[in-house]
């Protein structure tokens, strides 16, 4: 049922988590997103959409949490603003203007982000491209695109043309038809700094679902729990549960909540859908490498995709093949509990 990869001893200060099983009359839950529905006033919730993804912001319920919770969506706005690859306000949107034609000074935070990007880029032998969003426009229809329209949308790919002047304090893109698209990389920095500014507020025990990641507030001595999608072995009326400290989760599945390959994920070397994994988790204590390494994973599959997380201290991560069976990282263990976990995102 699982399979875990050799690696180094784990260092101090790591996330440490335990993949278990628990009984679900125990432990309810919604979705296989692990999506919290408080059970009690302990907690106050706020949904809304943000740049065509959901944001829910779940705060402990006191005098204190409507105005956080404005705070941290203020924040998600703000930075999506900022670095959308297109529309009016955006700084990332004014550098794809200027594609083939001159460099576009921009704040340090994005220099950063790009920087990044550029580095998963290589890290990820390709899979992780900022450039590759016209290539996935053509498949949000959800119909196959035709072998020439896919070819056209990959050769305006071109993250080896993308060049970042920390002395100019600038970004350029050197070839006209290539775009900057930070996708799940930016949603993830847009929630990495709501979450600065919860706990500069005062706020330790949060969390933030935004698309495809969760960010989970540290509180000493407690856990969270996130369902994993059922598979072989899993006893009847149990759920396979994920047990996390804190830090940052990255998920990707399905959308439309099928069992199966991820036809969502689009391979930005081959122009197609991934077909070898039905889904992908990394845990992260940042926000902006789980996205971009749980993307990886996603595309590079298993053995190749596991084998890059080995080399990175403090990241931990795992995928259900196509058969339901968890291969995981060396960081993580197994337990079967039958202990109840509760409801909500109380540990």
């Amino acid at each position: 049922m699982w399979t875990v990869s050799s690696r180094r001893t784990l260092g101090r200060g790591v996330l440490w988590l335990v993949v278990l099983c628990a009984l679900a009359s125990c432990a309810p839950a919604s979705t296989i997103r692990g999506d919290v529905t408080p059970g009690s006033s302990e907690w106050s919730s706020s949904a809304s959409i943000v740049a065509g993804h959901p944001l829910r912001i779940h705060l402990r319920s006191d005098g204190s949490s409507e105005s956080l919770a404005g705070l941290a969506s203020s924040a998600v706005r703000e930075v999506q603003r900022r670095i959308a690859p297109t529309g009016e306000g955006s700084l990332l949107a004014g550098v794809n203007r200027e594609a083939g034609r001159s460099p576009v000074k921009v704040p340090e935070d994005l220099r950063v982000l790009v920087r990044r990007a550029l580095a998963f880029y290589l890290l990820t032998d390709g899979a992780v491209d900022i450039t590759d969003g016209p290539l996935r426009g053509l498949w949000d229809s959800g119909e196959s695109p035709s072998s020439e329209s896919v070819r056209a949308a990959m050769a305006r790919r071109g993250s080896d043309v993308i060049s970042v002047d920390e002395l100019e304090g600038s970004l350029s893109v050197q070839r006209a038809g290539v775009t900057l698209d930070l996708d799940t990389m930016g949603r993830a920095y847009a929630v990495a700094v709501a979450g600065q500014r919860l706990e500069t507020a005062g706020a330790d025990r949060y969390r933030i679902d935004y698309g495809e990641l969760s960010v989970l507030g540290e509180d000493p001595g407690k856990m969270w729990k996130l369902p994993l999608p059922d598979g072989p072995g899993t006893p009847p009326r149990a759920r396979r549960w994920l047990r996390v400290a804190g830090g940052a989760v990255s998920v990707v599945e399905r959308s439309d909540g099928r069992v199966g390959p991820l036809l969502d994920v689009i391979d930005p070397r081959t122009g197609s859908p991934t077909r070898s994994l039905s889904y992908a988790l990394v845990v992260s204590s940042d926000p902006v490498q789980s996205a971009a390494i749980a993307r990886g994973l996603a595309i590079l599959g298993r053995t190749r995709g596991l084998e890059i997380i080995e080399t990175l201290e403090g990241v931990e991560g795992l995928v259900i093949d196509l058969a339901g069976y968890i291969h995981a990282s060396s960081g993580l263990r197994t337990a079967l509990l039958q202990e109840p976990l509760g409801d909500g995102p109380a540990p």
